[in-house]
C-alpha cells in the first residue's frame, strides 16, 4: 500500500506516542499554495519507560536490518517496513529524557500472517512453550490492526536499548550519518550499524555504538531481541564556564560534532583518524568553531592598525576578532584555519558592556616618555558598562604572541609587524594572563607558577605539532599556534585590568580615544546638565582626570575625536538634547595643554541644534575636521560644514552650517560614520544604519557637499534583524590592503 509517515511525540509524562499519518493529501497539494491541509492520523503505539520529560527524538533507518540474516540482532522475521509488503529496513527511534537516560526503540510494520507466533485468523499471540521465562509463555492479548495499514498489519515496537551513562539531564540525541562510508576515504567506518550521540547537562557528549561481539549477541537473545549498546567515545568540557550542553549534531559526513552549551557557545570536535600514526579512528580532537555574542551587541572598536575588532555586548563580555592570515595553519580536519576568528575574550563582566575604545600606541609628545613601536597597534582599551567606573585593560604577552602567529610570514621571512609583536610579547611576559575571581568584577593579573615559557619557533608548521606540545587545548595563558576553541577562549584569553577610572555619577554611556593615544573622553547617562558633562582623562601611567567639558543637558550619545589626517584637535559630541557641540584646545600649538583647566585647555567652540528630535549618532568626515554628519530620530542624516574662522569666537553663533540632507529614511537612523578614505573622485562615503537593521552606503561631498546618492544597500537577507547601534570603518593602515575598506557594524543579537 501507500507509504505512511510516523510522527513521534515526546510528552511531559515520560511517554513517547507514535502516530501514523496519511500525507497523500499533502503531496497532492500545489507547493505554491499556502493553505492548511487536514492529515488523516491514527494513534499507533505508546512507548513507556522514561520517568521524566522527553526532550528530544530522532529516527534513523536501520540498514543492517535489510540483510537476509536479519535475525542476528533478535529482530522478528515478520517485521517489515511501514507501508510496504517486501523485505526492507526497519526504523530505530532514539529518545532523550530528563531522567538522565536515553532509550533506543525499534519501530517497524508487523504483518500477523507472517508472524510464526501469531494466529493468522484471530491475530492473537499464541503461547510459546520454548520461551525461557514463565511470563513469556503466557498468551498476550490481541493487538488491533492499523486502519491506515490496510486493516491487516500493525505497528510493532519494542525497546532496543537503555542507555545509562550521564549524570544529568539528557537533552538531545543525534544519529551519526552513514554517508561517510561512501563519500570519505579518510574515515572508513567498519561498523555499518547506526551510532547515537547524546548531549547532557553534565558537560559531556557520549557516542553509543551497538556491540558486535559474541557476548552482545548472546545478551541480545537472552533479553528478548535487544542489542547491547556501549559508550564508545566520550567528549566534553570540564571547564567551569560550561554549564552543560543543550544539543549536539553531526555534519553531513559524520566526521564532525558541533554542540552548543549554556551561554550560546559552540563546541566543535573533528574525527582525528587521519591525524597521524597511532590514531585508531575513535579519537575526536577539539577545534575552533564560529563564535559570537549571545545578546545585543552594543559597541565596536577597531585596532589602530585594523588588525582586530573589539566588540562589547549586553551578554557582559567583550570579544576580540581578528583575521587569521597564516594560510599554512591547518585544523585537525586538514582544512585551512585562515579567516576571521575570535582570538580572545578580554573581559567577562558582571554588567552589560555599553562602550569600548581602543587606544593607539602613545606617541612621544614632550620627550619624557619614549615612543611606543607603532607596529604593534593597539595594546590597551577602555570599556564602560552599566556601572559608574571606566576600566582599562592591557594586552598580555600570550595574546601579542598569538596575534603575531595569526599574521604569518611574508616573502619567506618575518615581517616587521611580526617581529615587533614577538618582541612586545616577550617584554610583557609569555606566562602572563588574567583570571576573574568568583565574586569579583575585575580581571586580576596572574603568571604561571614555576613555568619556563619559550616562544614557539617561527618555522614550526602547525601540522607538525604533536599532541604533547599542542597548546591549543591549554586552559592557561599561552601563545596559540591556531585559532582557539571555546574552552580556551572562556578561560585563558582574559586581559588583566590595570586601572579603574572613577568620577562619573551615573552608568557609562559612551567613550572615545584620541588618535594619538593621549586622551580619553567619556560620558554617562544624564538627566541634568551637571551629570551630562564630558570627562577627559590622560591616557598613560597615571590616568589622571583632566576636568569636565560642559555643554550637554541630557545624555551624550556620541563622542568622536578628529582623525589623524586632521591638522587640529577637535572633539565632536552629540546629545539627546538635539544639539551637537564641538570642543578644541584654546591654544592648539601648546602640546602640554591636554586638560580642560587653564588658558590652554579644551573648551567648547561651537554648539548647534542639529535635529528637531533626539540625536542618535554623529561622526567626523576625513580631512581637516571641517565636516561631520549627524543622525537622529527624525529619520534624516545631515551633513555639516565647520567654519574654522567663525567657530570659537562665540559658541552660540553660527560657526557650523548644514550643507546637505540625505533623503528621508523609512526608519530612524541610529548610526552613521564616514569612511576614513575618499573615493576615486575625491568624494566622501557615508554608512548609515537604521532602526530596522538595514545598512546603506551613500556617496557625495566634493564641492559644497550638496549631492548625495546611494551606492550600496545591504540586502535584507544579510542585514541585521534589530537596530544598528553603531558603525565602525576599518582603519586605512592595515596589513592586508585588499580588505582595507572593510567596515563593521553592530546590531541586536
Amino acid at each position: 500500500g501507500a507509504a505512511r509517515v510516523i510522527a513521534a511525540v515526546g510528552c511531559a509524562d515520560g511517554n513517547v506516542r507514535l502516530h501514523l499519518c496519511d500525507v497523500s493529501k499533502v503531496a497532492a497539494t500545489d507547493a505554491e499554495e499556502h493553505s492548511c491541509v487536514d492529515v488523516d492520523a491514527e494513534h499507533a503505539a505508546t512507548l513507556e519507560g522514561h520517568s521524566d520529560w522527553v526532550r528530544d527524538l530522532a529516527f534513523v533507518e536501520d540498514a543492517s536490518d535489510a540483510d537476509a540474516n536479519a535475525e542476528v540482532d533478535g529482530s522478528n522475521p515478520g517485521v517489515v517496513a511501514v507501508g510496504r509488503s517486501d523485505r526492507s529496513p526497519g526504523l530505530l527511534l532514539a529518545s532523550a529524557s530528563q531522567d538522565r537516560t536515553a532509550r533506543v526503540w525499534r519501530v517497524a510494520r508487523m504483518d500477523p500472517r507472517m508472524d510464526p507466533h501469531t494466529n493468522g485468523r484471530t491475530g492473537r499471540m499464541d503461547a510459546d512453550p520454548q520461551a525461557p521465562f514463565a511470563f513469556m509463555r503466557l498468551a498476550a492479548p490481541p493487538k488491533p490492526p492499523s486502519r491506515l495499514l490496510g486493516g491487516g498489519a500493525r505497528l510493532a515496537t519494542h525497546l532496543e536499548a537503555l542507555l545509562q551513562g550521564h549524570d544529568d539531564w539528557v537533552l538531545s540525541v543525534a544519529w551519526r550519518p552513514n554517508e561517510s562510508n561512501r563519500k570519505s576515504n579518510r574515515n572508513a567506518r567498519t561498523n555499518p550499524r547506526p551510532e547515537l550521540l547524546t548531549a547532557s547537562m553534565d558537560r559531556s557528549l557520549i557516542l553509543w555504538t551497538p556491540s558486535a561481539s559474541g557476548a552482545g549477541d548472546l545478551a541480545a537473545s537472552t533479553a528478548g531481541g535487544s542489542t547491547v549498546w556501549m559508550a564508545d567515545v566520550s567528549v566534553g568540557e570540564a571547564a567551569a564556564s560550561c554549564l552543560g550542553f543543550y544539543g549536539a549534531a553531526f555534519d553531513a559526513l559524520g566526521e564532525r560534532i558541533l554542540a552548543h552549551s549554556h551561554g550560546g557557545a559552540f563546541h566543535l570536535w573533528t574525527n582525528a583518524s587521519s591525524s597521524g600514526p597511532g590514531w585508531t579512528g575513535r579519537e575526536w580532537a577539539p577545534g575552533a568553531a564560529c563564535t559570537g555574542h549571545v545578546a545585543d551587541v552594543t559597541c565596536v572598536a577597531w585596532d589602530s592598525l585594523g588588525r582586530w575588532l573589539l566588540t562589547g555586548s549586553r551578554d557582559m563580555t567583550t570579544r576580540l576578532h581578528a583575521k587569521w592570515m597564516d594560510t599554512k595553519t591547518v585544523g585537525d580536519d586538514g582544512t585551512s584555519a585562515s579567516g576571521w576568528r575570535q582570538l580572545a575574550r578580554p573581559q567577562v563582566h558582571g554588567h552589560a558592556v555599553s562602550c569600548v575604545a581602543a587606544l593607539a600606541p602613545k606617541a612621544e609628545v614632550d620627550g619624557s616618555n619614549p615612543a611606543v613601536d607603532s607596529s604593534c597597534g593597539s595594546t590597551v582599551f577602555v570599556s564602560g558598562s552599566d556601572e559608574k567606573t571606566l576600566r582599562v585593560f592591557e594586552a598580555p604577552g600570550p595574546f601579542l604572541g598569538t596575534l603575531a602567529k595569526s599574521l604569518g610570514v611574508s616573502g619567506g621571512g618575518v615581517s616587521g609587524a611580526v617581529a615587533a609583536l614577538e618582541a612586545a610579547a616577550v617584554a610583557a611576559g609569555l606566562d602572563a594572563g588574567a583570571e576573574l575571581p568568583a565574586l569579583g568584577l575585575s580581571n586580576k593579573a596572574t603568571r604561571a607558577e614555576g613555568s619556563d615559557v619559550e616562544y614557539p619557533p617561527r618555522d614550526t608548521p602547525s601540522s607538525a605539532i604533536t599532541e604533547e606540545d599542542d597548546n591549543v587545548g591549554s586552559v592557561v595563558p599561552a601563545v596559540l599556534t591556531r585559532p582557539p576553541p571555546e574552552e580556551v577562549l572562556a578561560q585563558a584569553t582574559l586581559w588583566p585590568e590595570t586601572r579603574k577610572l572613577y568620577g562619573h555619577g551615573n552608568d557609562l554611556a559612551v567613550v572615545a580615544a584620541h588618535h594619538a593615544g593621549r586622551l580619553v573622553a567619556s560620558a554617562s547617562a544624564a538627566q541634568s546638565a551637571s551629570a551630562a558633562a564630558i570627562w577627559m582623562w590622560a591616557a598613560g601611567e597615571d590616568w589622571r582626570p583632566l576636568g569636565k567639558l560642559p555643554g550637554a543637558t541630557l545624555d551624550v550619545v556620541a563622542l568622536d575625536f578628529a582623525g589623524p589626517t586632521s591638522g587640529r584637535d577637535c572633539l565632536l559630541a552629540a546629545s539627546r538634547d538635539r544639539h551637537v557641540a564641538l570642543y578644541a584646545p584654546v591654544n592648539p600649538g601648546n602640546n602640554r595643554g591636554l586638560g580642560v583647566w587653564g588658558d590652554d585647555g579644551w573648551a567648547m567652540v561651537a554648539r548647534v541644534r542639529a535635529s528637531p528630535k533626539a540625536l542618535y549618532d554623529a561622526g567626523w568626515a576625513p580631512g581637516d575636521a571641517d565636516a561631520f554628519a549627524s543622525a537622529g530620530r527624525d529619520k534624516r542624516v545631515r551633513v555639516w560644514n565647520v567654519n574654522r574662522e567663525v567657530a570659537g569666537s562665540n559658541p552660540m553663533e553660527a560657526g557650523v552650517e548644514e550643507v546637505a540632507t540625505l533623503p528621508v529614511f523609512r526608519f530612524a537612523v541610529t548610526a552613521c560614520r564616514f569612511s576614513p578614505r575618499r573615493t576615486r573622485f575625491g568624494r566622501l562615503a557615508l554608512a548609515a544604519g537604521t532602526e530596522d537593521g538595514s545598512v546603506s552606503v551613500w556617496v557625495g561631498g566634493g564641492e559644497g557637499c550638496s549631492t548625495w546618492t546611494i551606492a550600496v544597500r545591504v540586502a535584507a537577507a544579510d542585514a541585521h534583524v534589530c537596530a544598528v547601534r553603531a558603525i565602525a570603518w576599518r582603519p586605512e593602515d592595515v596589513d592586508d590592503d585588499d580588505d582595507g575598506a572593510d567596515g563593521a557594524d553592530r546590531g541586536g543579537a
